[in-house]
């Protein structure tokens, strides 16, 4: 603003997680989780979340008689013109 910056001064880069978000970075606890509120614990919540969504992608669906079945992706195929 008007031109103006500030420079900060950080011994390692958790330092700069709070003055570029604004939230603490929080130390990882003894049960492997992050306190509530904190940057890592977003991350941490965040990285939980796609992970269960990729893994329940990749589940094979029972088909009628019970046996497994895999789960086709649904991809466009495309027409190469001109050749």
């Amino acid at each position: 603003a008007n031109g103006k910056f500030t420079i900060y001064s950080i011994d390692k880069i958790e330092d700069s997680i709070e003055i570029l978000t604004g939230m603490p970075p929080g130390e990882m606890q003894p049960d492997g989780t992050y306190p509530e509120g904190t940057f890592n614990s977003v991350v941490a919540k965040k990285l939980k979340e796609l992970s269960e969504a990729l893994k329940s992608e990749k589940e094979p669906e029972n088909n009628d008689n019970g046996k497994k079945k895999k789960r086709v992706a649904n991809v466009k195929k495309t027409k190469k013109s001109g050749r």
